[in-house]
């Protein structure tokens, strides 16, 4: 009997520290989440009311994905360009292969908001990084429900002066407003 229990709490033990993977665990939030290097990093914070909405006029439409770590010292930027995402069927891939006019693009952006400087992307600058659709930056949009858009993206990511930053394993899932 008593072996009985030791094998039935073993079996217990197994089962909980399996689920004890933050990692597979979707925040309830919305929220940006990547890898660089050795570093894994979790954006939850709204910047400013006036992004995450979408735009849409005749003849283009963007959408401005922004939100900074809990400490307020970096913000991530994620930027859909013409990508009339409304209309697409899931998942769809923006990346460099993609046709711009088709497809649209998009751009991700990692500023550092400790040591801001008087211009940003300057031909100094070392500590805020970009990259683009059309330059190893890759873009998947998985579904757009009850205004929720979830995605993923990876890349390399760079400053003016030439530093990259490995972006990988990027997550995002942020509440959309409409106009």
């Amino acid at each position: 009997m008593r072996i009985f229990k030791v094998f039935n709490i073993a079996i217990l033990f197994c089962l909980f520290s399996s689920c004890d993977n933050k990692e597979d665990i979707e925040p309830a939030y919305d929220y940006i989440k990547f890898d660089s290097g050795n570093a894994s990093f979790l954006l939850n914070s709204e910047y400013d009311q006036t992004w995450n909405t979408y735009f849409k006029s005749s003849n283009q439409d963007q959408l401005g994905l922004v939100l900074k770590d809990e400490e307020g010292k970096l913000l991530a930027q994620i930027h859909l360009i013409n990508s009339n995402f409304l209309n697409k069927t899931f998942p769809f891939t923006i990346d460099g292969q993609s046709d711009g006019l088709k497809h649209g693009s998009a751009q991700m952006s990692l500023l550092n908001l400790t040591v801001q400087r008087d211009s940003i992307f300057n031909k100094t600058d070392s500590i805020n990084y970009t990259n683009h659709s059309f330059d190893n930056f890759v873009l998947t949009i998985n579904s757009f429900e009850n205004n929720i858009l979830k995605g993923n993206f990876y890349g390399i990511l760079k400053t003016v002066t030439g530093k990259t930053k490995s972006i990988d394993h990027g997550r995002f899932k942020i509440k959309v407003k409409t106009k």
